[in-house]
């Protein structure tokens, strides 16, 4: 790739210094116009300071305004970008006429700054692309760094479907020019003068020629275009697998170890919320921009054959990434309460994370929630589409839609007055205090709509496990169930998946935990060393395992 084209997609504070660079002593424009010419040339032969290159320095200097006035004369540019050249012309020739030598140092200087700003790049680059990179920079830091640098390259992407648009309809006419032209030659035959027939069929082939090698720079352009937007979706992919695998899940363990306390983390999930936003937009302009290359590509036909495969999938390439996107930015945001007794009221709250950029809010989609148990919950985490979502219980007020809160921005869906009136347990199970205590639920949020009529989307998503009681001497128990599925589940387990042990210091730290936000207090080293001495009877605990049925004794 040349060097000006690596120049271009740069971002942020080094495109801002590329800028810098050039101004009225070195206009940007004739950078642009005369990337390969300059970049092919021997500026580095040539010392500024050495009175001897003076001959060679105006030599360069004659030839970039030739390949200037070349560019003018060619007739293949727009007549406002013709007089824009000559314009430059007479202004990189009045000014270095004289003293070529300047205008050497001055591009001498250009080229090696552009060498330096695009290895910083490419720098960055790598390091965002890298587990170690990622660590280094921070994951926070490395997604802004990459989320900027995929927008510059979808902003120059945009362009270059612009030009591409632009060239094929100047191809259209030109072909149609050839066209007549051939029509003149055929129709007129006796009625040109051989001097006449033998201008007209010069000029055919002129344009014929020229014509040829319009479609070759169209192919290696759509080909260059498609490999941008392949890049660019993996850049895309790699900055959404961060946001979501990893700082999504790790704001869904803070929730899970907070339980039913408000979690803390309500600024990372608004950060979370921004980040999302700006990965649906950036999916969203690639979308347009990618159906448009699509278009294009089908009205004029031109042999592809040696394109990869990669290139004829974009679109169901963005259509994925933004699916997987839409689905797993509907969370619960404010879980309901994980001991859950029947004919009591309670509240739940789920939140879109990209609705507003999209306007999925415009079409006020409806959320349903619905009761179910563990085998059903196993089926939809295994299979998202599974349609093994039928209640388990009776819910009122289970129904209603997405609202968009001005002040927020947030997309979301509160319900303030659900109540459970019955639930129907597992039919292999006896019956019994215990067994009641340790059967777990889960709510399941769903919702359905369609962005901008384009595209249809299904949303799921599952609450914490719940435990169902009836009356309060189930209460400590059902506790003990839901103390150890939150303490102790591994983030992404199939639900609702917990050891059946664990090491004493490992229990004693969740239990501690788990005072201090019952309590506002948390357990002195004086009280665990009482509930150890309950629990086991050796001293040296730091090996020992507590088993999950012992867990009741302690709450």
């Amino acid at each position: 790739m040349a060097l000006w084209e690596k120049a271009q997609q740069l971002s942020g504070a080094l495109l801002e210094e590329l800028k810098g660079l050039y101004g009225a002593h070195f206009p940007i424009e004739v950078r642009h116009y005369l990337a390969l010419w300059i970049e092919s040339q021997p500026w580095s032969e040539i010392s500024p300071d050495n009175p001897y290159h003076q001959p060679q320095a105006a030599k360069q200097l004659d030839m970039l305004l030739r390949a200037l006035q070349e560019l003018t004369i060619s007739g293949n540019e727009a007549f406002i970008i013709r007089t824009q050249l000559e314009g430059l012309r007479t202004h990189i020739m009045n000014l270095y006429q004289n003293r070529p030598l300047e205008l050497v140092r001055i591009i001498q200087n250009c080229l090696l700054k552009e060498s330096e700003l695009v290895k910083q790049h490419d720098n960055l680059n790598m390091l965002v692309a890298s587990p170690q990179g990622m660590q280094a920079l921070g994951n926070s830091s490395a997604i802004q760094r990459g989320l900027e640098m995929i927008s510059r390259l979808t902003q120059n992407t945009q362009e270059e479907c612009h030009t591409l648009h632009t060239r094929q309809e100047q191809f259209v006419i030109q072909y149609q020019e050839v066209i007549k032209l051939q029509g003149n030659l055929t129709q007129g035959q006796g009625q040109h003068t051989p001097e006449q027939v033998e201008e007209l069929q010069k000029r055919k082939e002129k344009m014929e020629a020229h014509l040829a090698r319009e479609v070759e720079e169209m192919h290696r352009f759509r080909k260059e275009l498609g490999e941008r937007y392949h890049k660019c979706l993996q850049d895309i992919s790699k900055i959404q697998s961060i946001v979501l695998d990893q700082e999504l899940t790790s704001w869904k363990r803070t929730q899970r170890l907070c339980g039913q306390e408000e979690n803390p983390n309500k600024k990372e999930l608004d950060q979370l919320q921004q980040w999302c936003e700006q990965l649906a937009e950036l999916l969203w302009r690639n979308r347009i921009q990618i159906r448009q290359y699509e278009t294009l590509r089908s009205h004029l036909l031109i042999s592809d054959s040696q394109q990869p495969g990669p290139f004829n999938n974009l679109m169901k390439t963005v259509n994925e990434l933004l699916n997987k996107l839409i689905t797993e930015c509907f969370i619960v945001e404010k879980q309901p309460p994980q001991v859950m007794k029947t004919n009591n009221r309670f509240t739940a709250e789920v939140r879109l994370l990209v609705g507003s950029k999209l306007n999925i809010h415009m079409s006020t989609p409806e959320v349903t929630v619905s009761i179910i148990n563990e085998k059903q919950s196993k089926a939809i985490f295994h299979d998202p589409l599974s349609t093994s979502n039928e209640s388990v219980g009776e819910i009122l007020n289970c129904k209603k839609n997405m609202e968009y809160q001005q002040s927020s921005r947030n997309v979301c869906c509160k319900f303030n007055f659900m109540q459970l009136k019955r639930v129907k347990r597992a039919t292999d199970k006896k019956g019994g205090d215990q067994t009641v205590t340790e059967e777990k639920f889960a709510l399941l949020f769903q919702s359905n709509f369609s962005i901008n009529g384009e595209l249809d989307v299904s949303v799921k998503c599952l609450s914490l496990p719940v435990v169902v009681v009836v009356h309060g001497s189930q209460q400590p128990a059902a506790e003990a169930t839901i103390f150890w599925d939150n303490s102790f589940a591994e983030p992404d387990r199939e639900p609702f998946i917990v050891p059946d042990s664990v090491p004493w210091p490992s229990f004693a730290d969740s239990l501690n935990r788990y005072f201090t936000q019952q309590t506002g207090k948390g357990l002195t080293q004086k009280n665990l060393e009482y509930l150890a001495r309950r629990l086991m009877s050796i001293q040296n605990r730091k090996n020992c395992y507590i088993v999950k049925c012992y867990c009741v004794c302690c709450l």
